[in-house]
């Protein structure tokens, strides 16, 4: 079985595909009855096997869309009446990176969001995320060429996650780690290209972070690659899920908390 998880991980990839039924199986049924949890998917689905006239920031914009969706919507009876304040954002692989590239729009001078973190996001979950991109692989070469206009780095690089992360302004409240926790998620088999970018994503919130120097949540799942962990959560085995829920839960309670102080002062 270690054999093949490996071979998984040689060889999986998803920025490039586009929306097919076999991803929405694997994303709609994950942890679906969690107790006081309301639970909302967004499939991505941009690259040259779907939607070809999608380029940058298409997918970034398209997760602006989807969290205003429940903004507005997940107070209402029929949605589970959850808290637009406690919203947790999950990204697996490249829908990571869209939600990414949503959340620190700010760092590209061409884009202006309307505000820091709008709609408000109490945490935000990287699941194998690649941050950055291995530009050596023919694959990727077309899909960069396609979404950003060209494989060179010099035009890509600033506008990838990474990128826009490190060009945030001083300051930003995306910064702020009570403000925004950050959970950084990892396998035992990931793909190279994403571990790469994993580490040097990590390596730069660590440089940029508020307080200074505070490190995300970081986590290695044992035993699995870069599918099966998100394939485990609601099965028997629950560990991807344990961590994924205690992190959900630390980030509802900052929130309290914050509520809990501002009532205090106003009182």
């Amino acid at each position: 079985m270690e054999n093949i998880f490996r071979k998984i991980a040689q060889d999986t990839t998803k920025f490039n595909l586009g929306d097919e039924e076999g991803w929405r199986k694997l994303y709609e049924p994950l942890y679906a009855e969690v107790p006081d949890s309301i639970d909302t998917v967004k499939d991505e689905q941009y690259g040259p096997a779907d939607l070809p006239n999608v380029e940058y920031p298409g997918g970034a914009d398209d997760m602006q869309l989807a969290r205003e969706w429940v903004f507005q919507n997940i107070e209402a009876a029929k949605y589970g009446r959850g808290s637009p304040e406690k919203v947790v954002l999950l990204g697996h692989s490249s829908g990571g990176a869209h939600i990414a590239t949503n959340l620190y729009a700010a760092g590209d001078p061409k884009r202006k969001p309307k505000a820091s973190i709008f709609p408000p996001v109490a945490g935000v979950i990287y699941l194998s995320v690649p941050f950055w991109f291995d530009r050596t692989k023919p694959v990727r070469q077309k899909v960069i060429r396609h979404y950003y206009g060209s494989d060179s780095e010099a035009v890509w690089g600033p506008l990838s996650p990474l990128g826009l992360f490190k060009s945030l302004p001083e300051g930003s409240p995306l910064l702020d780690s009570e403000q925004l926790p950050v959970y950084i998620g990892s396998v035992k088999w990931e793909v190279k290209e994403t571990a790469d970018a994993t580490v040097a994503f990590f390596n730069a919130y660590r440089e940029r972070s508020l307080p200074l120097g505070t490190l995300p949540v970081f986590h290695v799942q044992d035993n699995h690659n870069h599918v099966s962990n998100v394939l485990s959560i609601g099965t028997a085995d629950s560990a991807q899920a344990e961590k994924l829920l205690e992190f959900m839960k630390s980030c509802v309670e900052k929130v309290d908390q914050r509520t809990q102080r501002t009532h205090s002062v106003d009182s």
